[in-house]
């Protein structure tokens, strides 16, 4: 195991469930984008042209908008990853540095450099 300080944001509810995890409250900011820009990834959302353009699907679409849900909005054809780091932000409460344990995966430890 190895410890690191990490920015953990207590995520909402539509966040939650969006990732699969709906009983956790509390997750580090980068795993967070890391899961999202792996869903759009996976899911070949991602303008062949300009990478930067997203073309969201239906799950993703219902993020956006619950992040929006005070101030509804048209319904967007294609956002940007800045417009998706803002979304982000909006789904993550109150940031701050804590602990934060986990594994490297595949992590073979050799003679030289024991672990």
């Amino acid at each position: 195991m190895i410890k690191s300080k990490k920015l953990m944001c207590e995520i909402t509810p539509q966040l939650a469930e969006f990732l699969g995890e709906p009983d956790r409250k509390k997750m580090p900011r980068t795993e967070v984008t890391r899961r999202i820009d792996a869903y759009i990834q996976k899911n070949r959302l991602q303008d062949i042209m300009n990478p930067t353009n997203i073309y969201p699907d239906v799950k993703l679409m219902t993020l956006l908008l619950s992040a929006f849900s005070p101030n509804p909005r048209p319904y967007p054809k294609m956002i940007t990853f800045e417009t998706l780091r803002d979304i982000i932000s909006i789904h993550c409460l109150n940031s701050q540095y804590e602990d934060y344990y986990y594994r490297i995966p595949n992590c073979i430890p050799n003679r030289k450099n024991p672990l």
